[in-house]
């Protein structure tokens, strides 16, 4: 499904068009000359790219993806992965096929 509107806005100097398609927001930034400065998606585990999920989740047997931040400025992508499992919640950062986790917390049930 495609959303036909997008959205543009202008915050900290930079202007933001905002769009949805199929199940993935994106919000593109350029600066104030109309040049690009860097993209962010939003999305679920089945839109992440195939050997990126499958090496989250085998790293971390046992959770599960629950959403997907991607920033990308053409040259290089990262992606930040909110991954749970009963116990435990995490966000992973993956860049140059590395991963990292930045956060963890215990998963309270919510």
């Amino acid at each position: 499904m495609i959303d036909r509107t997008e959205k543009w806005t202008r915050e900290r100097g930079l202007y933001i068009a905002s769009f949805n398609k199929s199940n993935i927001t994106t919000k593109v930034y350029y600066d104030l000359t109309g040049f690009f400065e860097y993209q962010v998606k939003y999305y679920g585990e089945y839109d992440l790219e195939n050997d990126i999920r499958l090496a989250v989740l085998k790293k971390f047997e046992g959770y599960e993806i629950k959403s997907v931040i991607e920033i990308n400025n053409l040259e290089k992508g990262t992606y930040f992965i909110k991954i749970a499992n009963t116990t435990n919640i995490k966000t992973v950062k993956f860049l140059d096929g590395r991963m990292e986790v930045l956060e963890s917390f215990i998963n309270a049930g919510m």
